[in-house]
């Protein structure tokens, strides 16, 4: 059962906060970060227990104070961040440090390495993770919280949707979802339909055929610009007349990886034309220039706009793959 405030957002984009809280970034730029995407029109926040090392949530709730009502919070369970260590303190002060008096010096400084751990998907672990969410995020509710990277075999062998169940009887949860890889939640989905209300999927190779939750379920889709953004901006750069159509019929200025992350936001809204995009940055201006993009990409006037470009660039990409 999904919430109305889910599927009733007047911009199908959030914010994804997994790289919210850098070693080098300070909790007053993560929060203008949060600030400037809310000023936007952005009220979809993505978040997790596992994100900067269990920081995130709180960085958010912080954020999230005072306008609780105005923003939707989506937050995950299934693997917890390893606990900070005194060397793990010590790199994020040193960093900080180095930031502020000598900027050049925190490219040699290498950020400590956490290893999060996976599957605590016990109804334990659930309720344990639900109740620390709620706590740094200051709130007494969840929108929707996801299993983070479940597998089948997750669902199959511990009670799962009895313990969501029960926190979403409690008021704890709205609803509940998957956020794991395509292929596990096609499994799961056609084992446990009931916990494919929301999938969270990564967004390349958007298949509007063979998935069994995209009748049922409000997808939303995120790392659009992992796999695409470099290779389309090396293969834009020899491709003058392609540059010039995109500009031309969309107005983004491909000649430039910003302008190449705006025609891959607008691809992205128009392919998951009825769920949520999720994107992240760490540039104030990217924000308002993806949110420009997304907006393009929702209007059913630029659909076939875009479609054509699309057209052009597969086009290339085949001549490429036969060579």
């Amino acid at each position: 059962m999904l919430t109305p405030h889910l599927t009733t957002q007047a911009l199908p984009v959030g914010f994804g906060c997994a790289h919210l809280q850098y070693s080098s970034r300070s909790r007053l730029e993560s929060l203008r970060l949060l600030e400037k995407a809310f000023e936007q029109g952005i009220t979809h926040f993505d978040v997790a227990r596992l994100y900067s090392a269990g920081e995130a949530e709180g960085v958010v709730g912080e954020f999230a104070r005072g306008r609780r009502d105005r923003v939707v919070l989506v937050s995950k369970a299934g693997i917890l961040p390893l606990r900070q260590t005194y060397y793990h303190r010590m790199n994020r002060k040193v960093r900080s440090v180095a930031k502020a008096r000598a900027p050049a010096l925190t490219n040699w400084i290498a950020d400590a390495v956490y290893e999060p751990i996976f599957h605590r998907f016990s109804p334990k672990d659930i309720r344990a993770s639900v109740e620390t969410s709620l706590r740094e995020l200051r709130t007494e509710y969840l929108d929707a919280l996801l299993l983070h990277e479940c597998r089948a075999t997750d669902v199959a062998s511990l009670d799962v949707s009895t313990t969501l169940d029960k926190l979403r009887a409690e008021g704890k949860i709205l609803c509940y979802g998957l956020a794991t890889s395509v292929e596990q939640c096609v499994a799961i989905t056609r084992s446990f339909p009931a916990l494919a209300s929301v999938v969270q999927i990564p967004g390349e190779h958007f298949d509007t055929e063979n998935w069994p939750f995209l009748s049922s379920s409000l997808v939303i889709t995120h790392s659009i610009f992992a796999k695409e953004l470099r290779p389309l901006v090396a293969m834009l750069r020899d491709h003058r007349i392609i540059r010039q159509a995109i500009q031309a019929e969309l107005g983004f200025d491909v000649s430039n990886p910003a302008g190449v992350a705006q025609f891959l936001m607008a691809s992205a809204v128009k392919e998951n034309s009825r769920g949520i995009v999720l994107f992240s940055t760490s540039k104030l201006d990217h924000v308002q220039q993806c949110v420009e993009a997304a907006k393009i990409g929702q209007c059913q006037d630029n659909h076939d706009r875009l479609n054509e470009c699309l057209r052009l660039i597969e086009n290339v990409r085949s001549q490429n793959a036969v060579r």
